[in-house]
């Protein structure tokens, strides 16, 4: 928005929210297998928006929901976790100013292959909604 490369001569000066969030997990291991659901309602943890007027960087409202399943896969242990950012400031992607609503989603296994030794691999999506 500056028309340059910016950096330390344009630090970001945020307008930090002042109401609370609450995060909640329920969880339960059925056999060898751990699921969990999430939930969270509160903030974009870094700046996810812009106020066009003042130029302040904004913490948007984010509603998280989620779930993970972790259990034994072959002869290692596997994982998914998906998980949908509701971006509560900008539902239908209108505002270019503000995080539009996305999903995330991971998928994981890992196993040891020598004494001491695991390896591991993850495929990572995010899809971003409205953009």
């Amino acid at each position: 928005m500056l028309g340059e490369v910016v950096g330390r001569n344009a630090i970001v000066h945020p307008n930090k929210p002042k109401d609370g969030e609450l995060s909640l997990r329920l969880y339960r291991n059925v056999g060898s297998v751990e699921a969990a659901i999430y939930f969270y309602e509160g903030h974009w943890k870094s700046p996810g928006g812009i106020n066009p007027a003042n130029g302040l960087a904004l913490f948007p409202k984010l509603r998280v929901t989620g779930a993970s399943v972790r259990s034994s896969v072959g002869k290692g242990i596997g994982n998914i976790e998906v998980g949908y950012y509701d971006s509560r400031d900008d539902h239908k992607g209108n505002n270019p100013f503000v995080n539009n609503s996305e999903f995330r989603a991971l998928v994981g296994y890992e196993q040891e292959v020598a004494r001491n030794l695991t390896l591991g691999t993850q495929y990572y999506l995010e899809h971003l909604f409205d953009y």
